[in-house]
C-alpha cells in the first residue's frame, strides 16, 4: 500500500511517500515560507522522486495536531482536497503519537512533547499546543507546590487564580478521558519527583 503523508503542524513542512513499511521519498522544507506556498510543490517533488503519480497512491495521511492552527488547516485542507479529487481514503494522525511512534519497537515509556518556550507559555497565544502546555504547567504547580493560585497564575503569563483553577480542571478531565494523556502526565510527574 503506497501512502502519501504530510506534516504542516510546525514551522517546517514535510512530505513522505512510503509503501507502508519502506520510505520511498521525502521532502523537508524549513525556509520560513508559508506552507500554503511550499506544500503542493513538495508533494509534487516527493511523488516525482518516488517515480509515482497521485493515481498510484492508495491512501493519504496528514498530521492533525497539536501544532500551528494555520499550518494544520493548510495540511488538512490539502489532503482532503487531494482525497476528494482522487477518490482516495485519508486519515489524520496526532503529532504526539507520530513522535512517539519512532519508539514503537522499544520497551520504553515515551512522553512525546512539543517545544514551547517560556515566552510562548507567558504569551496570549491560544494554539492547542501552547494552551495544553500552559494548563499542564499550572496543574503541576497547583498539585506539587504550596504556592497560592495567584502566584502560579502570575508566574505563567500574569494569569489569575480562576485561570489556574480552570486549567487544573481541564487537565484533570483530559486525564480522566484520555488514557495516553494520563500516562504522559504521570510520566512527567515521576520525572519531576526524582
Amino acid at each position: 500500500m503506497k501512502i502519501l503523508s504530510i506534516d504542516t503542524s510546525a514551522k517546517t513542512a514535510s512530505v513522505a511517500v512510503t509503501d507502508g513499511e519502506t520510505l520511498l521519498s521525502e521532502c523537508f522544507v524549513n525556509a520560513g515560507l508559508t506552507h500554503s506556498k511550499t506544500l503542493m510543490p513538495m508533494i509534487d517533488n516527493a511523488l516525482t522522486q518516488a517515480d509515482l503519480k497521485l493515481d498510484d497512491i492508495d491512501a493519504l495521511c496528514v498530521n492533525a495536531g497539536p501544532g500551528s492552527f494555520t499550518g494544520i488547516r493548510i495540511g488538512v485542507a490539502a489532503i482532503k482536497g487531494l482525497a476528494l479529487a482522487s477518490d482516495k481514503p485519508c486519515s489524520g494522525v496526532s503529532t504526539l503519537e507520530a513522535i512517539a511512534y519512532n519508539f514503537i519497537d522499544e520497551n520504553v515509556v515515551v512522553c512525546a512533547a512539543m517545544d514551547v518556550d517560556k515566552e510562548r507559555m507567558s504569551s496570549s497565544e491560544r494554539t492547542r499546543e501552547v494552551a495544553i502546555a500552559r494548563q499542564l504547567a499550572m496543574y503541576l504547580a497547583k498539585k506539587h507546590t504550596k504556592q497560592p493560585l495567584t502566584n502560579i497564575g502570575a508566574a505563567i503569563g500574569g494569569r489569575n487564580h480562576a485561570t489556574v483553577l480552570h486549567s487544573s480542571k481541564t487537565i484533570a478531565n483530559l486525564m480522566d478521558t484520555e488514557k495516553l494523556f494520563r500516562q504522559q502526565v504521570e510520566q512527567i510527574e515521576k520525572s519531576l519527583m526524582n
